[in-house]
This record gives C-alpha cells, structure tokens and sequence, in this order.
C-alpha cells in the first residue's frame, strides 16, 4: 500500500484553508437563493478530522500513541431534496507503540488507508441548516512494520456518520461530522474500531431551475385611417322557453327484468339528450304474482336495468332517480293474464324546464 507523504498531507491542509478562505467571501450573498436551485445536483469537498483508535495498542505496549490527523477527499450526488450517495478517499492516519521484547524496546508503526461507499438522509432544521445521517461499507488497506518486518491486509468492514451541514453560500457547505468504523484492521495487522471527528467543507454544482420566459410584446404599429362603415347590429331579444314533463311507459314480462327499449323509448332518450338539465325519474312496478317482498325486489331490478341503459347511453346518472313499487300501485286488477301485463311496468319521466334563448327583432 502506497503511504502519503507528509508534502501531500500538507497539499490537503492548504487546500482545506484555501477554500475555508474564499468561502466566507462569498457568505454575505443572499442564502434564500437556494430556492432558484434544482434539488439534484454533484458536490466535491475535503475534511480533516481526529481520529482515535480504541484498540490501538496492546496492553503491554511501554507507550502508545493511538491518535492522529485523518484526511478524506469526498465526491458526491444529492437528489429527491433530502437523500444523497457519497464516496471517499480517507488517510486515517498512524499508531505508533513501542514494546519490550527480547531486552529492548522495539517501535511498531501501523497505518491505514480507505475508501468508503455510503448512502445518506438530511434533516432540515431550517432554511440552510441540516442534521445528517449516513450508513456505509469500507474498503481498508492496512500495513504494520517494525526493525525486523512488515506485515500488510486489507478487507471490507462497515461505518456509520451522524453530523450537521450548513449552507453559508450558494454553492459551499460546512460540515461537522462524527464517524465510526466497526473492527478496522484484521488479526494480522491488528485491529481496532475507529472514531474520527471530521470537519469539512464541499462546494456544490448546483444548476439554476429553469424559469418560464418572458414574453416580448411587439411595439405597436402605426395605425392606418380608414373610412368607419356603419353596421348595423339587430336587437336581440331574450326569452323563455318551457319544454313540458315528459314521460314513457315500458312493460316487462312476467317474472323478469331484462329491458327491450322500443322505438319510443330511444326518442325519448334524444329528448332528455337534448335537454341535459332535465331530471329523470323511473318508477317501476310488478303484478301480484309472487310475495311482497320478492316483486319488490324484482320491480328495483327493472328499474336499475332502465338505469344501466341510460347510463351507458350518455345520460349522467347524477340526473337520474330510481323508485321501485312492488305490487302496490297498480293500474288494473290482477285478475287476468291481460291486466297482469299492464300492471308489469315502468314509467319513465323527465322534468319540466325553462330553457332561455335569443330571438332577433327587426
């Protein structure tokens, strides 16, 4: 594994102030900006932090030093407002111990590099103000070295951030963050859980939303004399037409609800098209065939069946209302076949209205 040098650790700490820098120049623009702004968009950005291994040295060690300096470069994509995916590249810094062995105290040295993958949510507190949380896998490379050897691992493992971002500009972000990584490191290196406090600062490839353009309105043109004509408009004359109740009567056969609309029937379906305000009323009967209670549902199945045709011949159903009368109400006796027939029926009405329209008067 490669080891950074001291002259890039330090590129990355010129870097960070640099940006810091220019940064707060910009942080007296108007922050409601933001809102001009699609949610989806790229960000790159640097941290440095502190960071603790908590099982950096054994118990035996004369002297450890298990703390040090962490730097991470980070791209990432924010999307649907609040979610965001996120990769680095992370120098998590040295251990240095030094133990007793064999009558001398010997220097180990171990360092790890890494790279992560996370996927993240935001909180919005306010108007630029953010709570974060991130879960991840880590890709580690490691390498321990002492006088006498050198031993080098890598492995995945996982981690997981809390923090807080806070937009100061239009396209920069400060961030604070707290980040654990379980079991980094292995047997033959060692290993231990990490915990970085990092402090970071990003710049945000934000793309304006598109705003409706404005219409250019074209100066006016000289106007043009011409000679005025006089027209004359007729007067129109408003009046009130009454379109009376109508009304039909179908009959059924006994022991049934299937409808056979007859030609007088469609005529006055083109009636009730024609005058959409109408109301419709359908009431529908049996003969004394049967109990009560089954010619009352049988005279609610003729009428729903006239309903049906209607509906499926453009009439609302909000105009229609349905009644059903059993074998109550009826026109004849039920004493022969012939009466029974008549009293097997349906009456279909519609409402009067008062319909305005204009006539011409000379």
């Amino acid at each position: 594994m490669t080891i950074l040098t001291s002259k890039w650790k330090l590129s990355v700490i010129t870097l960070f102030l640099t940006s810091c820098h220019t940064s707060h120049a910009l942080a007296n623009k108007d922050l409601a900006k933001h809102e001009q702004f699609e949610s989806d968009f790229i960000y790159l950005g640097a941290q440095i932090g502190s960071i603790r291994y908590q099982h950096g040295c054994e118990p035996w060690a004369v002297n450890c030093d298990k703390r040090d300096t962490a730097f991470s470069g980070l791209i990432g994509y924010q999307f649907k407002n609040n979610y965001f995916i996120e990769s680095s590249l992370i120098d998590l810094g040295d251990v240095n111990a030094t133990y007793f062995e064999s009558g001398i105290n010997v220097p180990y040295q171990g360092e790890i590099k890494a790279w992560d993958a996370a996927i993240g949510y935001d909180l919005e507190l306010s108007d630029n103000f953010y709570t974060f949380a991130k879960v991840g896998v880590l890709n580690w490379y490691g390498e321990t070295q002492s006088p006498s050897q050198k031993r080098k691992d890598d492995g995945f493992t996982t981690t997981a951030s809390l923090g807080l971002k806070y937009n100061f500009a239009e396209n920069w972000q400060a961030r604070l963050t707290y980040q654990y990584i379980n079991d980094l490191g292995s047997q033959k290196i060692g290993s231990s859980n990490g915990h970085i406090g990092w402090l970071g600062l990003s710049y945000q490839f934000k793309r304006k939303k598109q705003t409706d353009p404005q219409h250019i309105v074209p100066a006016a043109k000289p106007q043009q004399t011409t000679k005025e004509k006089s027209i004359q408009i007729p007067a129109v004359k408003e009046l009130t037409k009454v379109v009376a109740e109508q009304s039909i009567t179908t009959l059924f056969a006994f022991d049934s609800s299937y409808f056979v609309p007859s030609t007088e029937f469609n005529e006055f379906l083109t009636h009730i098209k024609s005058y959409p305000t109408t109301q419709i009323t359908i009431k529908a009967y049996t003969d004394s065939k049967g109990s009560a209670e089954y010619n009352n549902r049988l005279s609610k199945q003729r009428a729903e069946a006239i309903k049906n045709y209607l509906a499926n011949h453009g009439i609302d159903e909000s105009r229609i209302t349905v009644a059903f009368f059993g074998e109550t109400h009826p026109i004849m006796d039920n004493d022969t076949e012939d009466h029974r027939k008549h009293n097997r029926r349906a009456v279909v009405t519609s409402s009067e209205i008062e319909v305005r329209i204009n006539k011409e008067v000379q």
